[in-house]
């Protein structure tokens, strides 16, 4: 208990990004975020459609609105998740 150790210092290799890759990452994250919000906004707008279908029947109104509610949260999660691991 009476032995000391001490920390070594190394070296980090270390890269500074170009300011043509900082737009250009920039710029990418900025057209996925549009695709990704098109993407959802088209997935809700034909879901809701689906779901106006059952208007008369309040009871598969309700089953439809629970399913359109889980698989658009659960489907954008999921694809980030996924994304995320992925890449």
């Amino acid at each position: 208990a009476d032995e000391m150790t001490t920390a070594t210092n190394e070296p980090v290799l270390t890269r500074r990004a170009s300011n043509l890759a900082y737009w250009t990452c920039g710029a990418a994250q900025l057209l996925f975020y549009a695709l990704y919000s098109y993407g959802a906004l088209w997935a809700i707008n034909g879901g809701l459609n689906w779901m106006y279908d059952a208007l008369d029947d309040p009871l598969q109104l309700y089953i439809r609105c629970v399913a359109l509610s889980a698989a658009v949260f659960f489907g954008m999660s999921g694809f980030a998740v996924i994304a995320k691991w992925v890449l």
